[in-house]
C-alpha cells in the first residue's frame, strides 16, 4: 500500500523576499522549534530549536544568497545571543553556511544540551548524526533518510544503513516527527516503509546483477521499476531524472560487490 507524507497539522506561513520566484516556508513545530525549507529544488531542511536561553541551528545551509534572508527570520522569532549549530553531516548543501553564523559569534558542534539527544551513524556519510530534540519530539536524521530522493547509502553500505534507519525507529516515541535532510517531514511508518524499500530494492538489483543484466536492462524491469517508484512518497509527477536512476543502480552495484573485486 502507498504511504504518502502528510503535514501533521504543522503551522505554516510563507514568506517573500528578494526573488519572488523562491520562498521560505516556516512551519511552527512546537516548544520553541521551527522548521525552515524552501521551494527552491531539492533544498535542505533547516532546524531551529530554542532550549533555555540558547539557539540551535540545525543545518543552517538555504544557499550563500540567502543566508542574509534565513538571519533575518532567526531575527523574527528568536534572540540569537546566545547561537549554536550543529550539522547532520558535513556536506556543503548542509554544512555550506556554518562560516556565516560562525561570523555573527554562533559556535558549532561544541555544545552538549540535556534536552538534545545526538546519535552518530554512518550511511549516508562518514560523519551522519541523528538529533532527537526530546520537549518537541522531533528527529532530524539529514541525508539518512529522505521523502523526495532514492536513498544514499553508500558510506556505510548495507549494514550502515540499516543501522541508521533502525536507530531513527528507535529513538524518541512512536509518534515522532521525523525530518529528513530533504523533502517533507514523516512519521515512522514512512522511515520504516523507506526502510523495507531500499532493502528489496538492495536485493532485487542483485538479483539482476547475478543474471548479467547490464544497468539499462536492469532500469527495464518491472520489479526494480515498482520498488524505484516506492520512494516517491509525495507522488511526484517526475520523480528522477534518468541520471539519477542509472547512479542508483551503479551505486548499489558498487555496494553490492565485494572488497576488492573491480
Amino acid at each position: 500500500m502507498k504511504i504518502l507524507v502528510g503535514f501533521f497539522a504543522l503551522s505554516i506561513a510563507s514568506l517573500s523576499f528578494s526573488n519572488a520566484n523562491i520562498k521560505f516556508f516556516e512551519r511552527k513545530l512546537g516548544n520553541g522549534s521551527l522548521l525552515l525549507t524552501s521551494t527552491a529544488n531539492n533544498s535542505t531542511n533547516i532546524g531551529i530549536l530554542e532550549v533555555g536561553n540558547k539557539v540551535i541551528l540545525i543545518d543552517p545551509s538555504p544557499g550563500k544568497d540567502r543566508l542574509q534572508e534565513l538571519e533575518e527570520i532567526i531575527c523574527k522569532f528568536y534572540e540569537i545571543s546566545d547561537l549554536h549549530i550543529l550539522n547532520t553531516h558535513g556536506h556543503s548543501d548542509h554544512s555550506g553556511g556554518n562560516d556565516y553564523f560562525l561570523a555573527l559569534g554562533a559556535t558549532i558542534n561544541e555544545a552538549d544540551f540535556s534536552s538534545l539527544e545526538t546519535y552518530p551513524v554512518i550511511s549516508h556519510s562518514s560523519s551522519d548524526k541523528i538529533f532527537y530534540h526530546i520537549e518537541s519530539n522531533i528527529i532530524f536524521t539529514g541525508d539518512v533518510f529522505s521523502t523526495n530522493w532514492h536513498p544514499t547509502f553508500y558510506a556505510g553500505g548495507v549494514d550502515g544503513f540499516v543501522h541508521a534507519i533502525d536507530t531513527i525507529l528507535k529513538v524518541g516515541r512512536k509518534n515522532s516527527l521525523v525530518i529528513p535532510g530533504h523533502g517533507e517531514p514523516a512519521g515512522k511508518d514512512v522511515v520504516k516503509a523507506y526502510k523495507e524499500s531500499t532493502l528489496r530494492w538492495i536485493e532485487r538489483v542483485g538479483v539482476l546483477q547475478k543474471a548479467g543484466k547490464t544497468v539499462d536492462e536492469m532500469l527495464l524491469d518491472r520489479k526494480l521499476q515498482r520498488i524505484l517508484r516506492s520512494f516517491n512518497f509525495t507522488n511526484r509527477p517526475q520523480f528522477l531524472p534518468r541520471s539519477a536512476e542509472v547512479r542508483f543502480v551503479e551505486r548499489t552495484i558498487t555496494i553490492l560487490e565485494p572488497a576488492g573485486d573491480s
